[in-house]
């Protein structure tokens, strides 16, 4: 999943990552994929901090998208806790553990 706040009619993008390596990698990825459209002058901006700092300066806008997984996010933002979530994704227990 990619977090977003971006106008319609932007000429730059900021891309920004988390500082763990598929962090980095993920942010390099869509960096370049948009340097690629050529709608954008786009900037990489790698190693900001933790969920919460990116997540600020995707809010203040420094930044304008990140990758983030949907689970981290909901988390995270939402302040829910880790109990809540699994009680609210229940359907993961009806997975099966081994395959025939």
């Amino acid at each position: 999943m990619a977090a977003w706040a971006l106008s319609a009619c932007a000429t730059e993008l900021a891309v920004g990552s988390k500082r763990f390596t598929e962090s980095y990698i993920l942010g390099e990825i869509v960096a370049r994929t948009a340097r690629a459209a050529g709608e954008a002058q786009v900037t990489f901006k790698p190693g900001l901090g933790n969920t919460a700092v990116v997540y600020a300066a995707l809010k203040n806008g420094a930044i304008d998208v990140y990758a983030e997984y949907s689970g981290t996010t909901t988390i995270s933002t939402a302040r829910w806790q880790q109990t809540d979530w699994w009680r609210r994704c229940r359907w993961v227990s009806a997975i099966p553990t081994r395959w025939p």
